[in-house]
């Protein structure tokens, strides 16, 4: 079956087959061990001071704020990295989404229990960051985009900003 048969078009965007969409964004491969791209022990790091930062949060948060930023920084230092050595990855995409998401979330559960009068706003907060992720993420997969960080002109002004900082 042609994958030109498994396209049909809404407005002016492609909807691609969600069987051709995970095909699409899955068929990568590798002369060189993902797992070693320099963008990816970028993430590995973040990993780590993450952790750092979290065990500091509750008794040190001059470390900890440190520890967070440098991963911020990090973060910013991945992604180019990435398209200037030619880098780029599923897996490293994954990474840098799942560490971002745990950063954010464990920093607004401890911010919760410091500050328990706010604890409904930093899970509002939560899930707006896991949802708005989510759907930009299936909306990438469904339209047939091998990146999420690829964002047409069709996309929303928001989206758009969002995705190529």
């Amino acid at each position: 079956m042609s994958t030109k048969s498994n396209i049909r078009r809404r407005g002016s965007i492609d909807v691609v087959d969600a069987k051709v969409a995970v095909d699409l964004a899955t068929a990568q491969s590798y002369s060189e061990n993902v797992f070693l791209f320099v963008p990816n022990l970028i993430g590995y790091s973040r990993i780590i001071l993450a952790g750092v930062a979290l065990h500091y949060m509750s008794f040190h948060p001059k470390y900890c704020t440190l520890a967070y930023c440098i991963s911020c920084l990090l973060d910013a230092a991945d992604g180019h990295a990435a398209r200037a050595l030619n880098q780029t990855s599923k897996f490293g995409a994954v990474l840098d989404m799942v560490t971002d998401r745990c950063t954010t979330s464990a920093l607004l559960c401890y911010l919760s229990s410091v500050y328990p009068d706010y604890t409904m706003a930093f899970q509002l907060l939560i899930t707006l960051d896991f949802s708005s992720h989510y759907m930009h993420m299936y909306s990438s997969l469904v339209t047939g985009s091998r990146s999420h960080k690829a964002v047409t002109s069709e996309a929303t002004r928001c989206s758009s900003s969002h995705s190529t900082s």
